[in-house]
């Protein structure tokens, strides 16, 4: 299996003209109407970078706040064309825990805005719930 170079996907979504807060937080509520019994974590007061929409104790997606990005659980795939049609930049996974992504160390200080994330995550292959907890 080869890996999705995060560092592409993530340029491309910061592309995306308006992009922010406010848009986040309503492509979130949108898609906790499209699933019924969903509900939103996302706490922007608290400088969180990434919403998510959870179902019980399933994610069911994660949306980026710099850059309209988002990772949707292929269980979910009506979601995806409706995020796209949005103009988000979207990767649907299978599992959140499979290490499924790469970016090089000076893409991830650059993209995220840090000089360093956390020694916990491998550069060179980490899963997306990695990437949530590092970059949250």
């Amino acid at each position: 299996m080869s890996l999705i170079d995060l560092a592409v996907r993530l340029r491309e979504a910061t592309r995306h003209p308006g992009w922010s807060s406010h848009l986040l937080k309503t492509t979130l509520a949108e898609l906790a109407a499209a699933v019924p019994g969903s509900a939103v974590d996302y706490d922007d007061d608290a400088g969180e970078e990434w919403g998510r929409l959870l179902l019980g104790n399933d994610i069911v997606a994660i949306l980026w706040l710099r850059g309209a990005f988002g990772l949707v659980h292929r269980r979910f795939p009506d979601l995806v064309p409706r995020l796209t049609l949005a103009g988000l930049v979207i990767e649907a996974i299978s599992d959140w825990d499979a290490p499924i992504f790469t970016i090089e160390p000076e893409d991830l200080r650059s993209l995220f805005e840090r000089e360093t994330i956390t020694d916990a995550v491998n550069p060179a292959r980490f899963s997306a719930n990695e990437l949530w907890w590092a970059t949250t």
